[in-house]
């Protein structure tokens, strides 16, 4: 190692292949950050608090330099100025590395560099909604929900309504579950959606009906303001509208992500099923796959674990005709 803290590999007994005859030696160096840089979880990447970390390295001899975080891939640089952010959710000292490679893919060269990351100075779900710019307020004590707020039914230019309505109204949620609303949007926009369409949030009852009061049933994360039913996805400047109930098509292969879609529609109505669950937006995601009592949304919410789509889940209830969500 060079006093710039560089490794170059040279050559078979460096274990990688000799450069060319008249091309620079690999060479690789952080400047930014600098060793022991101190960094705080203060911004927000989907639903985690992460610190955002500036990168810039010299670099000569390479195709394209990885930055790790222990065996982590966080950002892949391609050409000069090698220069980029990372977010890095983790704590404590860490170690950042920088790889040069080859254009087979080979490692030439690495250097790397120690920072320093603290917690944010306020994690509450609270201080989350607000540095994502949510419009929130604080709602009454509700029977089930530890943490209510209200949310107002516009985030980023999409709308979220309820299916019977014909405008967008505040929400009644937890406060955990808006965040992944903001996550979910994130999400959508991409496609040109500007509308979610559900079923509902908050209802406080039992898996199955029933009074979680009784203490003799299982309550349905309906109860606790932590689910929300999708149906459907309107599109921005047209009256065009994905549904669950119309454009999925049921197939066999559930067990496959994204499986074989047929056709725009129900594509789109996989790819996103699939990645609210593959980004743990949410920690269960049931399709119109997973039986007919969810033949016409996406039921999805924050019960501890997580699921493929088209296992079974014990304990998440299903949609019942006439009680709502």
């Amino acid at each position: 190692m060079d006093p710039a803290g560089t490794v170059g590999v040279i050559g078979p007994d460096g274990g990688g292949p000799a450069p060319d005859a008249g091309t620079p030696d690999p060479a690789l160096r952080f400047v930014q950050p600098v060793e022991g840089a101190a960094f705080t979880r203060d911004s927000i990447v989907g639903t985690t608090w992460v610190a955002t970390v500036m990168v810039a390295l010299e670099a000569t001899g390479v195709d394209r330099v990885e930055i790790r975080l222990d065996d982590t891939p966080l950002l892949a640089l391609g050409e000069a100025p090698f220069e980029g952010v990372v977010h890095v959710r983790d704590e404590g000292e860490l170690t950042l590395l920088a790889v040069g490679l080859a254009p087979d893919g080979t490692e030439l060269v690495r250097d790397e560099v120690g920072i320093v990351v603290g917690p944010p100075t306020d994690a509450s779900c609270h201080s989350m909604l607000d540095a994502l710019g949510l419009d929130w307020t604080a709602a009454a004590a509700t029977r089930g929900i530890a943490d209510p707020i209200t949310l107002e039914p516009v985030i980023r230019g999409v709308s979220f309504r309820y299916v019977s309505r014909a405008e967008p109204t505040p929400m009644l949620m937890d406060c955990s579950l808006a965040s992944r609303l903001s996550a979910l949007v994130d999400l959508v926009e991409p496609y040109g959606i500007d509308e979610v369409i559900h079923i509902g949030i908050y209802n406080y009852r039992c898996i199955g009906g029933g009074d979680p009061d009784s203490g003799s049933c299982t309550p349905s994360q309906h109860a606790y303001a932590t689910a929300i039913d999708i149906h459907a996805f309107g599109f921005a400047g047209s009256d065009t509208v994905y549904s669950t109930e119309t454009d999925w098509v049921i197939r066999d292969d559930i067990d496959v992500c994204p499986g074989m879609p047929a056709g725009e529609a129900d594509t789109v109505l996989h790819e996103i099923a699939c990645a609210m669950w593959s980004e743990r937006i949410f920690h269960i995601v049931l399709t119109p796959d997973y039986n007919a009592a969810h033949r016409n949304h996406f039921h999805v919410d924050l019960t501890d674990g997580s699921m493929f789509i088209g296992e079974t889940v014990t304990g998440v209830d299903p949609w019942i005709p006439g009680l709502g969500h």
